[in-house]
């Protein structure tokens, strides 16, 4: 294959691969082997993928063309979702080492795969996705394709350096509080957090961490975003919830010019005392300037809930909650109780602080965060409401590997540090809104900076076709890792 065939095949996203695919361009099976070898030639220096399917993905092409993403390769992040036959491990050392397997499909997996993608293995993951870095005791940090020196952010960060070194043109990811958008920022690339209850947790799930985790895909193109996001935001039955459709399709939608839009920028003090580097202020500074070209109305302003320390408290409970109860379920999966030397140091002191909770003060902090999440909406609605929030997506460009790690003297560590990867971005999983991150911006040195884009509930078609006029006027897709060019 010649070399500008093989750069077209890493670089295009996935709708133009499966046009590609459509056309006689290329094979399916032409379009899967070059993205294996790209894995094979690539990983070792990142450590993005961590279990591979290559043999499998070969031997399972689909057959019919006719769906969307017929033989486009896919990655699945290690966390969550069960890939029926696959090791699982959610990052834990105990469960890699027991080589343990899932059972059957997630339904998303099944969506995936009825839309005619080609899953290749699985992505690398922090344990249990409780830090916004990709560094899990049980695989050794993944790296970022940027500056094998940095983070891909977390927990999403095998996902993130996987697409944005070009193995793949999306990735499944999940975020809780910032994992799909952190990445994205980190690597360069688009990150949607979908609305609360836009796709499934089925059918192991009806919500997590109270209603604050999502799935979605980590991808190179507003587009693909787009597209996915109609596979995968169908409700399955018995979900507790489900966000409200638009009337076409998030792809279709996303075509149209969206409206003279009023349009909020706020950077300063997501947390008290936190002040976001002066790259980060300038992205966004970039990206009001880049609206306000486009027609719309901008101003500097900020919701009365932006300061989210006060229910910082009941949130880190609530995952310690959550945290407890999935190591008890590692523990059942396994057939015995999990030892202290087989979680790590901070999801162990988490999953104790869990245990002591009792269930009416888990209840009082579910109250807690329903009742920000209403004063944080209210910023979006009644007439004098806004229908954009921009911020940074991070407060600062990614950190150095092994700076937020913690230690078994001081376990929480990480956590502390965490603050200011997720200052801008948990609000939006308490408050259950959709929020995207763009590749809008970069370091002098090249590192990419995210810009964070935020709607109220149930806009993603809006928030889109934002989206989509700022990659036409800034758009960034012949920008690469040099590394892996």
């Amino acid at each position: 294959m010649k070399s500008n065939q093989n750069n077209e095949l890493r670089w295009s996203d996935a709708i133009d691969l499966a046009n590609h695919i459509k056309n006689g361009d290329f094979s399916a099976r032409e379009v899967i082997e070059a993205a294996v070898r790209r894995v094979e030639a690539g990983n070792s220096s990142l450590n993005a993928v961590i279990t591979e399917t290559f043999e499998k993905s070969l031997v399972s092409l689909p057959v019919s063309s006719e769906r969307p993403f017929h033989g486009v390769p896919l990655l699945i992040k290690d966390l969550g979702v069960a890939v029926d036959g696959t090791f699982y491990s959610a990052g834990n050392r105990a469960l890699k080492e027991a080589r343990y397997r899932s059972i059957g499909d997630s339904l998303i997996i099944k969506r995936f795969r009825e839309a005619g993608f080609v899953l290749l293995g699985k992505t690398n993951s922090p344990e249990l996705g409780t830090l916004p870095t990709t560094e899990p005791l049980a695989w050794g940090p993944s790296r970022n394709p940027y500056n094998l020196h940095l983070s891909p952010g977390g927990s999403s960060g095998g996902s993130a350096a996987a697409v944005a070194a070009g193995f793949t043109p999306v990735a499944h990811a999940s975020d809780g509080g910032g994992s799909i958008r952190v990445p994205a920022s980190s690597c360069g690339l688009v990150g949607l957090k979908p609305s609360r209850g836009r796709i499934t947790l089925s059918p192991h799930a009806g919500e997590a961490w109270a209603g604050c985790v999502t799935d979605g895909v980590v991808s190179r193109s507003v587009r693909d975003t787009a597209a996915v996001l109609d596979i995968l935001s169908v409700p399955a039955v018995g979900d507790p919830y489900h966000a409200p459709f638009p009337e076409r399709s998030f792809l279709s939608v996303m075509s149209d010019l969206p409206p003279r839009l009023k349009i909020a920028l706020a950077w300063e003090e997501p947390r008290i005392g936190l002040r976001p580097t002066p790259e980060c202020i300038e992205a966004v500074e970039y990206a009001g300037n880049l609206l306000e070209s486009l027609g719309h109305y901008v101003e500097l302003e900020r919701p009365k809930a932006w300061d989210a320390t006060l229910v910082h408290g009941a949130f880190s409970r609530i995952v310690s909650v959550c945290v407890a109860r999935e190591i008890e379920g590692i523990g059942k999966l396994l057939g015995r109780e999990l030892k202290e030397n087989e979680v790590e140091p901070l999801n162990w002191v988490l999953a104790a602080r869990g245990r002591e909770t009792a269930a009416k003060d888990y209840l009082s902090c579910v109250d807690e965060l329903h009742a920000f999440s209403r004063l944080y909406a209210s910023f979006f609605s009644g007439p004098d409401g806004f229908d954009i929030l921009v911020t940074p997506t991070m407060a600062t460009p990614p950190p150095a590997l092994g700076s937020m790690v913690g230690t078994a003297e001081d376990p929480l560590l990480g956590f502390r540090k965490s603050v200011p990867l997720i200052a801008y971005t948990s609000p939006i999983n308490i408050s259950g809104q959709p929020g995207i991150s763009l590749p809008l911006f970069t370091t002098s040195e090249g590192i990419p900076i995210g810009v964070q884009l935020i709607s109220s509930y149930g806009q993603e078609a809006l928030l889109l076709r934002l989206a989509n006029e700022l990659a036409m006027i800034a758009p960034w897709n012949d920008r690469h890792p040099k590394e892996f060019l």
